[in-house]
């Protein structure tokens, strides 16, 4: 009998449980029996049929020992159809509320019922009060003015922003984009840490200087001048490479262990993948050794240096070297039966972009991208116009202030036939061969870019 008691009750409990889920308003707070728990977890026995809602919460209020204060807007025609045997006074109270829409504040010693519509106007009530009193707050705040030299406003005020400055209970932070101001309202607390981080983002950033060498030469001469694809070596004083030695120096080194099939570039510590890099072990003295060197196979007819660019640019920023020619070419319109003919261009240049990075050790990361555009022997249509064969190449290296490293890759092959022969002679039968001559030349040509960065600082 026990056992069938406690049931009738379970089932009490789901049903007045599930009938609150179904008739509760959208928006309805969680079940606050957890929190009704710490006035009184006795068990109780309670019967109602159509008793007055207020009438039964005072009853509980009474059983709890809890100081009740029952608000206007709990209706007063309410009423409870509720029997449950042996449930905790928490539960009885917890369901009662949730069924007819209501809830509790505590304030100290006494337990305020209201219906849950009232809290929530109430809430949005007290929100908009302390956001008017924030503005009036806000209002006293003391105003800073910062002119940036070298920093962007904009960008400072959004930092500041992500940092939570700018929270309307907090402050204001404004920017003046034409005088690169910045104008931040704060406590005087927060003022100070603005100001000692303003005045770490508004510094000059040194510059880098790049300069980049594009030659044309032949294979083998890239060999000659010490350029190792795919391979790695440590550059030491023992090999030169710190002291005044003229290049090329001596030194030791070591191949990949699989030279087919592994990636160039890889010659750095940090493993930065990209293309062919290594001149004279990665590593050399400044920008006079390659000089000498370039202008030595020059005179030998062994390459040629196409140009000598030099450009200055600021740290993280993109500098853009761009050598080339625009091929003209005819494009034909007819509008309304009228034929016109215009001249347009299209590029055919190599683009070199570097975006160098300082690093703490003063040592610069450069990100490269390059770009090589040349007329290609396939007829590109009359619209399009002429055809262009490009190549790219990216890579992302580390080389000490001073220090060179070289893209290469970029490949042209030319074949040529020669045929020279002497009058008459030629046609001599069985003695002609005597006098003429035929040559086949097969030769690749490769471009090398050599980059060297230099930092400046103020």
């Amino acid at each position: 009998m026990r056992n069938m008691r406690n049931w009738v009750v379970a089932a009490a409990l789901a049903a007045a449980t599930t009938l609150v889920g179904l008739g509760a308003a959208p928006g309805q707070a969680p079940s606050v029996a957890s929190s009704l728990q710490q006035f009184s977890a006795s068990p109780i026995d309670v019967d109602y049929q159509a008793a007055n809602l207020r009438t039964v919460l005072r009853q509980l209020a009474e059983i709890g020992g809890v100081n009740l204060v029952i608000d206007p807007s709990v209706p007063p025609d309410a009423s409870v159809d509720l029997r449950l045997a042996q449930v905790p006074w928490y539960q009885v109270m917890d369901v009662i509320l949730r069924s007819g829409g209501l809830t509790y504040e505590q304030e100290g010693p006494v337990v305020r019922v209201l219906a849950l519509t009232q809290q929530m106007s109430e809430r949005r009530e007290r929100n908009a009060t302390a956001a008017e009193a924030s503005k009036v707050v806000l209002a006293d705040l003391p105003t800073e003015r910062f002119r940036l030299s070298y920093a962007d406003a904009e960008d400072v005020a959004k930092l500041l922003t992500a940092l939570k400055y700018a929270e309307a209970d907090r402050g204001a932070v404004h920017f003046e984009p034409r005088t690169n101001m910045l104008i931040v309202q704060a406590s005087p607390s927060d003022l100070e840490q603005i100001k000692g981080l303003v005045a770490d983002l508004d510094r000059p950033e040194p510059q880098v200087e790049i300069e980049a060498r594009v030659v044309q030469t032949l294979n083998t001469t890239v060999r000659n001048l010490g350029v190792r694809w795919g391979a790695s070596g440590e550059a030491s004083s023992a090999l030169g490479n710190t002291t005044n030695l003229a290049f090329p120096n001596n030194g030791v080194l070591e191949t990949a262990n699989n030279f087919a099939t592994s990636e160039v570039g890889n010659l750095l510590p940090n493993g930065a993948a990209g293309s062919a890099i290594g001149l004279a072990m990665g590593a050399l003295n400044g920008a006079l050794n390659i000089d000498v060197a370039l202008r030595a196979l020059e005179t030998e007819g062994a390459l040629r240096v196409i140009s000598t660019p030099r450009i200055t640019t600021q740290n993280n920023m993109e500098a853009e070297v761009t050598q080339g020619v625009e091929i003209p070419y005819q494009v034909v319109t007819t509008t309304g039966g009228v034929t016109s003919t215009s001249i347009q261009f299209k590029d055919a240049a190599l683009k070199l972009l570097v975006t160098p990075k300082i690093t703490a050790a003063d040592t610069v990361i450069m990100s490269i991208a390059l770009e090589n555009g040349t007329p290609s022997d396939i007829l590109g249509s009359e619209a399009a116009g002429p055809s262009i064969r490009t190549d790219r190449a990216r890579t992302s290296v580390q080389v000490a202030d001073g220090a060179t490293t070289v893209i290469g890759g970029i490949l042209a092959t030319t074949d040529q036939n020669d045929r020279s022969r002497t009058p008459g002679l030629s046609r001599v039968p069985l003695l002609g061969w005597l006098f003429k001559n035929e040559a086949e030349t097969n030769r690749a040509q490769e471009l090398l870019i050599f980059i060297t960065p230099r930092i400046i600082r103020g």
